[in-house]
């Protein structure tokens, strides 16, 4: 008995890790096809945290992308923009996280992660220009 609890476990468990693509990209996907819900721009913020987490990095940068469209004056924005730039950085698409780490130091530049994202910004630029 011990054996087969163990074993639905350990398959629930698979099957719960291989759903994660669809089930963050169904709560991007909703919360784009009603961006006038006050939890949307949260949702697409939960949805591209979570892409990352599991290093999605090309789906979260797309989320992000699209959010930042969406969403411009939410409270999420400039995690939106930020994420965008770890993203593509993390796809080693150099150009694309330049752009973002400067749209972000434009908009935010008191933020708390502007320091961050200056100094990510410099080693860029020093190593790939």
């Amino acid at each position: 008995m011990l054996k087969k609890l163990f074993i639905l476990v350990f398959v629930v468990a698979i099957v719960g890790v291989a759903s994660i693509p669809m089930w963050t990209s169904y709560i991007a996907d909703s919360a784009f096809a009603k961006p006038e819900l006050p939890d949307a721009p949260e949702m697409a913020d939960k949805a591209i945290r979570l892409k990352m987490y599991f290093y999605m990095y090309a789906d979260a940068r797309k989320i992000a992308e699209k959010a930042i469209i969406y969403f411009p004056e939410s409270k999420f924005a400039p995690s939106y923009i930020y994420s965008a730039g770890l993203c593509a950085e993390k796809e080693k698409k150099i150009d694309v996280a330049i752009h973002w780490y400067q749209c972000f130091l434009e908009r935010y530049p008191k933020h708390s992660w502007a320091a961050n994202t200056t100094n990510a910004l410099e080693k860029l630029k020093g190593i790939y220009k």
